[in-house]
């Protein structure tokens, strides 16, 4: 079965309007279990359409899609991607992406999203679905999300949840407020691999994460205290395991 994810991005109170985005990376990835292949954009501007492929045989694709629009009082980027992979131990399908901005005024945001593999009736393969709102410079987080299945096929993950069977992280809150005077960083990352070193029949997967940041200035109950202090021990530990993925990811 052939599925989509998407991810939207929603900017109330334009960007265009004294905010600014100041880094945009997104990539399609794929590895067949000896060979991978990645398609990448980057750049401090973003143009109105990005499309990224990487296939490989014998059966492994991910295509990654940003359409960007600005209204003048909302800009949106919005992220299609498709997953699908073959059965070969390790192999995976990867879309990811990272943003960086700023903010013009006091203002609010909320992130939700899911992620949904489909292994059919094969063996469950690893399933992955990690999000992120920070600054840019990694020592703080307003929302911090991961849930990570190995044993469960057909596997559904909701942003914010602890719905895998390996591991679960979640700190801070899905909405909240931002304030002008920093760069703020959002990250995703969904993923479908063959469990190592367990062959399966593949897979196809489909989600959505959803970023909205405006509405005007936050109420007194929006104003979520990011995460650090006395959390920065656990959070390091989260961080160690997230970085390890990262850099497995980028070999």
């Amino acid at each position: 079965m052939y599925k989509r994810i998407l991810l939207s991005l929603a900017v109330i109170g334009a960007l265009s309007q004294a905010s600014a985005v100041t880094f945009n990376y997104v990539v399609s990835k794929v590895y067949n279990g000896s060979v991978s292949k990645d398609n990448t954009f980057t750049g401090t501007t973003i143009p109105a359409l990005i499309e990224l492929e990487a296939t490989l045989s014998p059966g492994y694709y991910s295509k990654t899609q940003v359409d960007y629009t600005d209204s003048g009082s909302e800009v949106t980027f919005e992220t299609s991607f498709n997953h699908k992979r073959f059965g070969y131990p390790e192999g995976y399908s990867q879309s990811r992406g990272i943003l960086q901005f700023t903010v013009a005024s006091d203002t609010t945001y909320e992130l939700s999203g899911n992620y949904n593999v489909d292994h059919g009736r094969g063996v469950s393969g690893r399933t992955v679905l990690r999000s992120y709102l920070g600054d840019a410079t990694g020592s703080t987080y307003w929302v911090n999300s991961e849930q990570e299945s190995k044993s469960t096929g057909n596997e559904s993950f909701v942003l914010g949840g602890s719905g895998g069977d390996e591991f679960n992280y979640f700190s801070g809150s899905l909405s909240g407020a931002l304030v002008p005077g920093q760069t703020y960083e959002f990250s995703f990352e969904a993923l479908t691999e063959a469990h190592h070193p367990d062959d399966d029949t593949g897979a196809t997967a489909s989600g959505m994460v959803t970023l909205k940041i405006g509405g005007g200035a936050p109420e007194e109950d929006d104003r979520a205290v990011p995460d650090s202090g006395a959390t920065a021990v656990l959070m390091g530990l989260a961080l160690l395991g997230l970085a390890a993925a990262r850099r497995r990811m980028t070999t």
